[in-house]
């Protein structure tokens, strides 16, 4: 029953770590797309507005960026999680291994 729980548990991790990772890649693109149209700027507009543009679309790479590393911080604790189930799954297991050896050299059944 224990281990049925932690596979479940590091499953439902597991799974997260996949969409945090689909997140990231995600932002990336977007980092990447703000990045082009704010280098494209300079090369077809020249005055004061174009400059508070490029300024803008800076602000809003910065806020991709950061989103981006919490993300992949959430995701490090995710990673972490997950490992730590997986040992607890081995953990678990020897003991209940060990129970049952126990119980079969006492000589008492196992419902």
């Amino acid at each position: 029953m224990s281990n049925m729980i932690i596979n479940y548990s590091k499953t439902v991790y597991d799974n997260k770590i996949s969409e945090l990772e689909s997140y990231i890649k995600q932002l990336d693109g977007h980092r990447a797309n703000l990045e082009g149209y704010r280098d494209k700027i300079r090369n077809v507009w020249d005055d004061s507005e174009a400059e508070r543009y490029y300024s803008n679309l800076s602000e809003q790479i910065l806020a991709v960026k950061n989103a981006a590393q919490r993300t992949t911080d959430l995701k490090t604790i995710y990673e972490r999680a997950s490992a730590d189930f997986a040992k607890q799954k081995a953990l678990t297991s020897g003991l209940i291994g060990d129970a049952e050896t126990a119980i079969k050299a006492l000589g008492i059944a196992k419902d």
